[in-house]
């Protein structure tokens, strides 16, 4: 297995892992808002973001510049010319 291949597979893992535990939090934030929700007045409704946000959920409304949208765009290209390169090399 090559560095880069481990490195493929590592950052995966971690990604993985990442996501499982933002569903369990997702999940435990659902639930605590199931048992608030019969205490609640009458008519009011509670949201599970209403309990708490999370950190990731922070970013959700942020949009991107068009500088920064360009940016990363040439960003992309550039990590794609510089992989295709890598790539003919290793042929």
């Amino acid at each position: 297995m090559s560095p880069r291949v481990f490195y493929y597979k590592l950052d995966g893992f971690w990604d993985f892992f990442d996501q499982k535990e933002k569903m369990d939090w997702e999940r435990t934030r659902w639930l605590g808002m199931m048992i608030l929700q019969p205490h609640m007045k009458k008519g009011k409704r509670i949201k599970p973001k209403d309990l708490i946000r999370f950190p990731w959920e922070k970013g959700e409304s942020k949009k991107l510049s068009k500088d920064e949208l360009v940016k990363r765009k040439k960003h992309a290209e550039y990590l794609n010319k510089k992989y295709s390169a890598i790539s003919k090399r290793k042929k």
